[in-house]
């Protein structure tokens, strides 16, 4: 996994996706930790980023832990949280990998979202940031996590899109194009971003590339009981039934033994 693949995409991050319904995902989360037997205490957040789910989990009433890679989307975390003094005591931050990062106590339920484990993109990554997980649970412990689903890639492969989005400071034009590489199950995607504030007489631009890996059920099922976890199902994250080769987004729920 590159060190770090959101380094000036933070600053754009939180315009790029302000359609993304995060409290509605909260509320998802939620929802499928409570059919786990989880229904309160302490969450380990894998790949925060500008933690908008941290802040909407803490809502539900949760203490969340939460880290990320990149020191920038953590420094734009850290401001959003601040604005929020009264969810911000339930919500810790911390810079970490999420192949070795170690809060030293356990937590309730260990979740990532967006795709963080797609960026697991060898078989040690996978299994080490599987690791991390079963090592801050203990039984009984849940593990959710999303991903983008190996049968629906194959079945639909992504293509070109551009985004446009602006609000009153910034405007902003992203391109992103796919690289699909099945031989290793990962596609690598080239990110142009342009970017102008009202007040600036040209655009700047800058290129990002980030590597995913699709999953499958044999990858998961390779990995999580090696690493103490019993899977209770990988499903659908649009209609919550089990997952096929319609699904591009997936999520798993994992239970540790």
């Amino acid at each position: 996994m590159t060190d770090d693949v959101f380094g000036a995409y933070a600053d754009y991050y939180d315009l790029i996706y302000a359609d993304k319904d995060y409290a509605e995902e909260a509320d998802k989360v939620v929802s499928i930790l409570n059919g786990q037997g989880v229904s309160s205490g302490t969450l380990l957040e894998v790949g925060c980023g500008t933690a908008r789910h941290a802040l909407a989990l803490a809502e539900e009433g949760f203490d969340v832990a939460a880290i990320d890679l990149s020191d920038e989307m953590l420094k734009h975390a850290s401001n959003r949280v601040k604005k929020y003094p009264d969810l911000s005591p339930s919500i810790e931050l911390a810079q970490g990998d999420a192949r070795t990062f170690r809060l030293n106590r356990k937590v309730d339920a260990v979740i990532s979202l967006f795709h963080v484990m797609c960026y697991q993109t060898t078989e040690q990554d996978l299994a080490e940031a599987f690791q991390t997980a079963a090592t801050h649970l203990d039984p009984g412990g849940v593990f959710l996590f999303d991903m983008w689903y190996g049968p629906g890639v194959k079945k639909s492969p992504p293509d070109l899109r551009v985004k446009r989005v602006a609000d009153d400071n910034l405007e902003v034009v992203r391109i992103a194009e796919p690289d699909l590489r099945p031989n290793e199950n990962v596609v690598q995607v080239s990110y142009q971003i342009f970017a102008k504030r009202p007040e600036e007489p040209s655009w700047a631009m800058f290129e990002e590339a980030h590597t995913v890996r699709y999953l499958f059920n044999e990858d998961l099922y390779r990995h999580l009981p090696e690493s103490g976890f019993d899977i209770k199902g990988i499903y659908d994250w649009d209609t919550g039934q089990d997952a096929g080769d319609e699904t591009w987004n997936a999520y798993c729920v994992a239970v540790r033994t």
